[in-house]
């Protein structure tokens, strides 16, 4: 199980000054084995949003397009790149040199360095979300397409770990241990774990008051395996991408983002340990008794 201390910290004021690490040993000392403490932005170093000032043909390489980017510093950047859709003014994710990225998204983490590239000096990579450990945001990228942040509230020089919200530390759990404590399947109920560690409050979880929905009818076939299955028909909803925040809280807990009628089942299932699935109505049969 990965826990994420960014939403722990929404149910309880953590101690002050105390260290990612020294909530691991004091969890695992008291509670669940934590095998892995994980700074997840630590690998998003020098990886920041630029802007394309101006593109210019390589003079020695068809492929390839000179690109003056606004990283945020003194002076704009030049970068040597290959991408497919680049264009002026468009904001970009760029990796300044010492940063590491994946290449092509294959392999180990390769570190990024001042170069010549058939000639021309190249200052910096500008990245495909494979490249830039952010594959799971961009599941439709093409191989030559670099990330176009277009739509993002996002400024030159920005860090790309806060604008994925990806400043966060991931504990990892190991299964095992907490495999007979239901309760802690879930972040409120780590969370409600650490405020008895260490003696401040649990906050309550938010309230939502809805119109009564009306219950679909569901048979249970086996009361000893399930004994409780309760399903409701929504209308008026319809797929799109949840929001960025909700995304990299799956991401770093281990979940693939779908769209966003998967996604809050999966994001409940995060926080409180209650599993949930949405199906659609079409393709459910209505019959006297559905199961």
């Amino acid at each position: 199980m990965k826990v994420s201390l960014n939403l722990i910290r929404k149910y309880i004021d953590l101690p002050k000054n105390i260290t990612d690490e020294q909530i691991a040993y004091d969890m695992t000392l008291r509670t669940v084995e934590v095998d892995e403490v994980e700074n997840v932005g630590a690998k998003f170093h020098d990886i920041v949003v630029g802007k394309i000032l101006e593109i210019k043909k390589h003079p020695n390489a068809d492929k390839l397009k000179i690109c003056i980017v606004d990283i945020g510093e003194n002076e704009p950047v030049q970068i040597v790149c290959g991408g497919s859709n680049l264009y002026e003014n468009e904001y970009v994710i760029v990796s300044k040199p010492g940063a590491e990225v994946v290449w092509h998204g294959e392999g180990e983490p390769v570190k990024v360095s001042k170069a010549k590239m058939r000639g021309e000096i190249s200052c910096g990579m500008i990245c495909a979300a494979s490249e830039v450990y952010l594959s799971e945001f961009f599941p439709n990228e093409g191989e030559t397409e670099i990330v176009d942040l277009k739509g993002f509230d996002c400024k030159v020089g920005d860090n790309i770990a806060d604008l994925f919200e990806m400043n966060d530390t991931v504990l990892e759990i190991d299964n095992k241990s907490l495999s007979n404590r239901p309760d802690l399947w879930g972040h409120y109920g780590i969370a409600r774990e650490l405020s008895a560690i260490y003696d401040v409050p649990l906050k309550k979880l938010d309230e939502y008051k809805i119109d009564k929905v009306p219950e679909y009818n569901v048979e249970i076939k086996d009361t000893t395996k399930c004994n409780r299955y309760v399903a409701v028909e929504i209308d008026g909803i319809y797929e799109k991408e949840s929001p960025i925040w909700m995304q990299a809280l799956l991401s770093k807990t281990g979940q693939r983002p779908i769209n966003a009628i998967v996604d809050i089942t999966n994001y409940v299932m995060v926080a409180v340990g209650q599993p949930l699935h949405a199906f659609d109505k079409t393709h459910v049969s209505r019959r006297k008794n559905n199961s």
